[in-house]
């Protein structure tokens, strides 16, 4: 197939980073590229401080919210497409400045016992059920707001010394690179499956997992604080569609959704009839079933946003003035096509 040596081998993630409001409970998404924040929902929960979040295995988003009138901290399980909040359950600690599952879902928590800012954080195991908390030992740490398992290992970051490992038996906490201290930041972190590490707080930054050393992505571009990030799998509520618009004449655009969010999608069309066509062996997406006559033709491969939504950015103009087109979009990342459609000329 013509396209089809066009391919990028290589896909991304079905993922994305989001976050939630320390002070709303709102659900937002940060776009990677940019830094920039788009409101995904979960507003009404304005009498919480939210500032931990995790995922399990299973996919299933917890949040931990403290009162604003100072009671025990609270676990709500969160809709990742919605933000909306189910209450789970109350724990037996103040604060939990952090939240992460490691193997067979142990939940881990951060925890803080008091108000004072000199009071040095512990590090418990977390029963979802009944809020119960365990001790597991005292970090010694003053400000490690964020913690993820990783390769192994719980991550966190700390305000004053940065990237840190932390024992799962006794809380006992190695510094990444003791030569690098800072930024000073009480920073929220988020791993990446293939290790990329996170950080945001008013900048958004991408971290060395073995230097500890930021990068900057870009200014975070919302109107609040966040309590937390984590990073998780992407929605795709809806399966995938193709449609068009602008058309004028024989000039369109064609636009797909229900794509991986950042994945790759391409684009392709046949003229006359349609197919099908079985992407061959040794290929991208080997075995996927297209509508389209052998050989179709790559009209377009570009990224979709973080809704999953794809476009071609310049029109599709065929050579002929009248006639048929059979249009398709194939999601890279899990190998889903749209539906196909018929143009006509």
């Amino acid at each position: 197939l013509l396209f089809l040596a066009l391919f990028l081998t290589s896909t991304l993630p079905a993922q994305r980073l989001v976050g939630i409001d320390l002070l709303t409970g709102e659900l937002v998404e940060f776009d990677v590229h940019t830094a920039r924040a788009t409101l995904i929902g979960g507003s009404g929960f304005a009498h919480h401080v939210w500032n931990s979040m995790a995922a399990d295995s299973q996919g299933r988003v917890y949040v931990g919210g403290r009162p604003a009138n100072g009671t025990l901290t609270e676990i709500y399980e969160i809709d990742p497409n919605t933000g909306r909040k189910t209450f789970v359950s109350q724990t037996d600690v103040l604060t939990i400045a952090a939240l992460a599952f490691g193997p067979g879902d142990v939940l881990y928590a951060i925890t803080k016992d008091s108000f004072s800012g000199w009071e040095t954080r512990k590090l418990r195991t977390l029963d979802l059920e009944t809020g119960h908390t365990t001790l597991i030992g005292d970090t010694g740490l003053l400000s490690p707001n964020a913690m993820n398992w990783y390769d192994g290992q719980l991550w966190t970051w700390d305000g004053a010394f940065g990237l840190m490992t932390l024992d799962p038996q006794t809380a006992q906490p190695t510094d990444v690179n003791p030569s690098f201290v800072g930024p000073p930041i009480a920073a929220n972190m988020a791993f990446r499956p293939d290790g990329t590490i996170y950080l945001q707080e008013e900048m958004l930054m991408v971290v060395d997992p073995k230097t500890g050393i930021p990068g900057y992505v870009g200014y975070a571009q919302w109107r609040g604080l966040m309590g937390a990030i984590e990073w998780l799998d992407g929605p795709n509520p809806a399966p995938p569609a193709l449609g068009v618009r602008g058309r004028r004449g024989d000039l369109m655009s064609a636009h797909a959704t229900g794509m991986t969010p950042y994945g790759k999608v391409l684009f392709a069309y046949s003229i006359g009839a349609g197919g099908p066509t079985v992407i061959p062996p040794g290929r991208p997406c080997a075995g996927t079933l297209l509508e389209l006559l052998d050989p179709p033709i790559l009209a377009f491969l570009t990224l979709a946003d973080f809704q999953g939504r794809a476009h071609t950015p310049t029109r599709l103009s065929p050579w002929f003035r009248k006639g048929r087109v059979h249009l398709q979009a194939l999601d890279l990342t899990t190998c889903r096509t749209t539906n196909p459609l018929q143009v006509m000329y």
